[in-house]
């Protein structure tokens, strides 16, 4: 073999490991993170953890904001994913996720008197199975 050619494999055998490596290491944290129900979120104020429960209502705003109401529908919701308009276009077809039960991760909140998580990202969702 030449020179570039073992460079080469050797390159792409360094980027197997340490994407491996990377998967490994994602997977070892969510261990770490908490998971609370919508009832008990609300005793977790700034703490990041993920959260869960059934997707009661999914609103978009006039203004272009999402909010994803778990364990009730507006204003008796017990939590909400809120995604900003300026994400919105990130994220498809959420009205699908209505009935179902999810998940959000993140940093759990207060806004006015309802807990919540901002989500910029689709994986901070995720749908469990039931």
């Amino acid at each position: 073999m030449t020179k570039q050619v073992m460079h080469l494999l050797k390159q792409t055998l360094i980027m197997v490991f340490l994407i491996n490596n990377i998967s490994n290491y994602e997977a070892q944290i969510k261990q770490f993170i908490p998971r609370y129900s919508t009832s008990e979120a609300v005793n977790h104020v700034s703490e990041y953890a993920t959260v869960y429960g059934k997707v009661y209502q999914v609103h978009y705003s006039k203004k272009g904001h999402i909010f994803i109401n778990l364990d009730g529908n507006y204003p008796n919701q017990k939590f909400t994913g809120f995604i900003f308009k300026s994400n919105a276009y990130k994220f498809n077809n959420l009205q699908l996720l209505t009935g179902k039960y999810i998940e959000i991760t993140g940093r759990i909140s207060m806004y006015k008197t309802s807990y919540e998580i901002i989500i910029d990202e689709p994986q901070q969702i995720k749908i469990l199975n039931q």
